[in-house]
C-alpha cells in the first residue's frame, strides 16, 4: 500500500491534474492483485512508467481486436527501463487468456518473471476510443470487460520481438474462436450423444453404449472444447477417402485447411 501511494505521488509529478485524477483510480486497480513480493523493491518511477504505458496503449482499440506490444523499455522513449522484455496486451476479457499466453511463452523457452492481470470495465465509442474505464463490476450496459495483461520475460532483441508478438496474436485468436464457439461445440456433442442412442450399423451395441457414456462424461464439464469438425468417409481399402466438411468447423477447426 505504501509503495502504491508513492507511485500515485509520482503520477502527480508527471501528469496534469485531470489526467492524474483519472489515472490514479486505474493505478490502484492495476496493481491490486499483484503479489506484493513481485513488485516490492521496484522504484515508484519504474512502476509508474509500466502502468502508464499500458494505460496509453489501451486508449484506442477496434472492436474484437487485441492490442499486443512487445518491447524493451527505453528510458528516453518509455520513461522507464527493465532488464526484461515486456509484453503488453489489451483484449476482451474471456477464459484461458493468461494460461494460453503463458503456455506460448513457455513453448518459446521464455522464462516469465512477472505477470500483472487486471480486468477493467471499459466504454468505447464507435471508433474504439476509450470513453471511460473503471474497476466497477456493475457498470453501465454499454461497458464491456477488458483484460490487461503485462508479462515480463527473459530479455530478447531484434526479430525475436516481432516473432513473440505474432505468436501471441495467433494464440489470442485461438482463444477467441474456442470461447465464442464453446456453446455451439457443446450442442454438437449433445447431438452426437443422441445419435448414438441407436448404435451405428455394424457396431456392437455394448461398444456404442460405452462410447455414449464416455461422451456424456466429457460433456459434463470434464473437458474444455477447443475445436470441432466433421469428416466424411467413403470407399474402402485402397479406395478409402476422407474429406472435410468445410462448413462444419468450430473453434480451432473453423479453418478447413488447419491441421491439429
Amino acid at each position: 500500500t505504501d509503495l502504491i501511494k508513492k507511485v500515485i505521488a509520482e503520477s502527480r509529478k508527471r501528469l496534469g491534474k485531470n489526467a492524474q485524477k483519472r489515472f490514479a483510480g486505474f493505478l490502484s486497480t492495476y496493481f491490486a492483485q499483484v503479489p506484493p513480493q513481485d513488485i516490492l523493491g521496484k522504484a515508484p518511477k519504474m512502476l509508474f512508467g509500466l502502468a502508464h504505458g499500458h494505460w496509453k496503449q489501451g486508449r484506442v482499440r477496434a472492436r474484437w481486436k487485441p492490442l499486443v506490444r512487445v518491447f524493451n523499455p527505453d528510458p528516453r522513449k518509455n520513461g522507464w527501463q527493465s532488464e526484461h522484455t515486456v509484453i503488453e496486451v489489451v483484449n476482451d476479457d474471456m477464459p484461458f487468456l493468461v494460461d494460453s499466453v503463458t503456455a506460448e511463452l513457455n513453448n518459446q523457452d521464455l522464462t516469465v518473471h512477472l505477470v500483472i492481470h487486471p480486468i477493467f470495465m471499459v466504454r468505447r465509442d464507435k471508433a474504439g476510443k476509450r470513453l471511460e474505464i473503471s474497476s466497477n463490476r456493475n457498470p453501465r450496459d454499454d461497458a464491456s470487460a477488458e483484460s490487461l495483461m503485462h508479462f515480463q520475460v527473459s530479455q530478447q532483441s531484434g526479430g525475436q520481438l516481432k516473432k513473440i508478438e505474432t505468436a501471441i496474436k495467433a494464440v489470442l485468436g485461438d482463444v477467441r474462436a474456442s470461447v465464442k464457439d464453446w456453446h455451439a461445440m457443446r450442442d454438437k456433442m449433445t447431438m452426437v450423444i443422441g445419435e448414438l442412442e441407436t448404435p451405428p450399423r455394424g457396431v456392437n451395441p455394448g461398444d456404442a453404449a460405452e462410447i455414449r457414456d464416455f461422451l456424456r462424461w466429457i460433456h459434463g464439464n470434464q473437458f474444455s472444447f477447443l475445436g470441432y469438425r466433421e469428416y466424411h468417409h467413403s470407399g474402402a481399402g485402397k479406395n478409402a477417402r476422407i474429406t472435410i466438411d468445410s462448413k462444419s468447423g468450430l473453434g480451432l477447426l473453423r479453418d478447413p485447411g488447419r491441421a491439429v
